[in-house]
């Protein structure tokens, strides 16, 4: 754990930690889409002896960490070479703590987060093996962040929100 202390940085080497939960997973490969989905679910181990981890007043969740998170990938194929890739992501609430001016931690709580992206890729385009592909991350700009999973009084690292991309790939096929 990197920890802020007396105006100088350091690491701890803590013994144990861990956590319990399940994941699961359908997948469904056809010729004219794939489909992914998953569910994720964890719970903070009791024997915990990270006490940078902990969320005071909540056993059940370690900070930065969500409980739950599900995820979907698709690629569906809707004309010759023409194919549409949404994705969603959900995040349950998470935690973290910042510092007020007297390095007193205060635990602050983030929201669920949805993230949706889409993207369309025409396969080749002109010639065999050239692709253009254009899409948007995070279409309803959640600005998703990075919090910090123990109290070092890190602040977070927001994404940029919404992204437009556009790609040409060719594949030389070696």
């Amino acid at each position: 754990v990197y920890l802020w202390a007396n105006n100088s940085d350091h690491y701890v080497n803590y013994e144990n930690t861990g956590s319990k939960g399940f994941e699961v997973e359908f997948k469904l490969r056809e010729g004219w889409s794939s489909i992914n989905f998953g569910y994720s679910f964890y719970l903070a181990n009791r024997s915990n002896e990270v006490p940078d981890y902990n969320v005071e007043g909540i056993e059940t969740i370690y900070g930065a960490f969500p409980n739950h998170k599900i995820s979907f990938n698709s690629n569906f194929k809707i004309a010759n070479n023409l194919f549409v890739s949404p994705s969603i992501l959900f995040y349950s609430e998470r935690y973290t703590y910042f510092f007020d001016e007297n390095w007193n931690p205060i635990l602050q709580k983030f929201q669920p987060t949805y993230i949706a992206n889409l993207f369309i890729e025409y396969r080749n385009l002109l010639i065999n093996n050239l692709d253009l592909a254009i899409g948007v991350y995070d279409i309803t700009n959640q600005k998703y962040c990075f919090i910090n999973a123990y109290k070092a009084g890190i602040e977070p690292i927001y994404q940029p929100g919404r992204e437009f991309s556009a790609k040409i790939r060719y594949n030389f096929n070696f």
